[in-house]
């Protein structure tokens, strides 16, 4: 009845730091630019200059830029970049179709533009269109050997796609280049993890901590690797510095309320799943987490109400569901146990829970010919 046993904060900060890059590189020479193609420097001053520097909220980027586009007075790489930036803009709004659109013109426009290549694969990632981002992700590569923001990139896409040697050669040579990049670092670490490579996923976050010792997410991803260890005391403190760092990280929060569940400490354990869902209320996995708790405490009403709650935020959350078909059965409700494994079992056909849960019911109805072929 065990859900997964650790929650992991996403890190997308790589998506947009190649776009920072390329405005403090480029953007003095392409305002020059626009200076002598725009007549008497009139747009410079006004729309273009907010387009190319991305000046003021993402709605108003956009606005600057699509008056500066319809002008039809920029060329060559000063339009790219003004596509660029006005993807830039979309893509942060979560527009990621328009963003595509407009990143696919500044590669029609300047096919050596690295930067709107890597940018376009961060899409595609997020559209989970994996052979798409890796083709972009291989020829930034290709035209910049030494890119990280693409080797990592690339990196997160074969960690993805468990390709983990792969991932591990592009971490390895954003570290062989950097040897601080917390990026590489602490993916690299997940990816031995993954492995069950537990003291090389240690020292690569040893190293990460060494980098910033500030980082909630570092601490949070170290205390995942002591669990897999189970060292549980090492977890604890590194979920308590996370905590202790960023109150307001669910993560560790979460991480730390399965702890204290698996070491039957059930109070403190709803205290952290309180405080995770009392910060964010969308919280699937602490509803989830919770409601398991209050399983193990038999006390299902509750149960039954966060599994509600975790499968209103999350309809395809299959732990959810097997979670809620144990809380029914043990309401006695074996009918409403069957309908949730059921659903589980069709969001993810491998739930081992779900799968158990199900011939559970079945032998309850001394239905043995299908209970012994599940």
């Amino acid at each position: 009845m065990l859900r997964q046993l650790k929650e992991h904060k996403a890190d997308s900060r790589i998506f947009f730091r190649g776009e920072r890059r390329m405005k403090k590189c480029l953007l003095p020479l392409l305002i020059a630019f626009a200076c002598i193609a725009l007549p008497a420097c009139s747009l410079v001053n006004g729309d273009a200059l907010n387009c190319l520097s991305s000046q003021g909220n993402d709605d108003a980027v956009i606005d600057a830029c699509n008056r500066t586009i319809a002008t039809g007075l920029l060329r060559g790489k000063i339009l790219a970049y003004a596509h660029y930036s006005r993807a830039s803009a979309w893509s942060r709004k979560g527009d990621h179709d328009r963003a595509l659109a407009d990143y696919d013109t500044v590669i029609g426009l300047d096919p050596e533009n690295v930067y709107a290549r890597n940018a376009r694969g961060n899409i595609w990632v997020i559209k989970k269109d994996y052979d798409r981002a890796l083709a972009d992700f291989d020829a930034t590569i290709g035209m910049s050997p030494k890119n990280v923001y693409a080797l990592n990139s690339r990196g997160n896409v074969w960690t993805i796609l468990k390709g983990y040697d792969r991932a591990l050669a592009d971490f390895d040579a954003v570290i062989a280049l950097h040897p601080a990049n917390l990026y590489a670092l602490t993916h690299r670490g997940n990816v031995w993890a993954a492995k069950k490579d537990y003291d090389r996923a240690l020292a690569d976050f040893d190293a990460a901590i060494r980098v910033d010792p500030k980082s909630s997410y570092v601490f949070n991803e170290r205390g995942n690797i002591w669990v897999a260890k189970k060292d549980y005391e090492h977890a604890l403190a590194d979920f308590d510095t996370a905590i202790g760092i960023d109150p307001r990280n669910i993560h560790p929060l979460n991480n730390r309320g399965n702890l204290w569940t698996a070491k039957n400490d059930y109070e403190r354990a709803i205290a952290d799943f309180d405080a995770a869902i009392r910060i964010d209320p969308k919280n699937a996995y602490g509803y989830n987490s919770r409601g398991y708790v209050w399983m193990r405490k038999k006390d299902y009403e509750r149960a039954t109400a966060d599994f509600d709650a975790a499968i209103g935020v999350d309809p395809r959350y299959d732990f959810a569901y097997s979670n809620r078909g144990y809380a029914w059965r043990g309401r006695g409700d074996v009918d409403r146990a069957l309908a949730d494994f059921e659903a589980a079992l069709r969001i993810n056909p491998k739930n081992a829970n779900a799968l158990d849960g199900r011939a559970n019911v079945w032998m309850v109805r001394k239905d043995y010919a299908r209970a012994r072929r599940f």
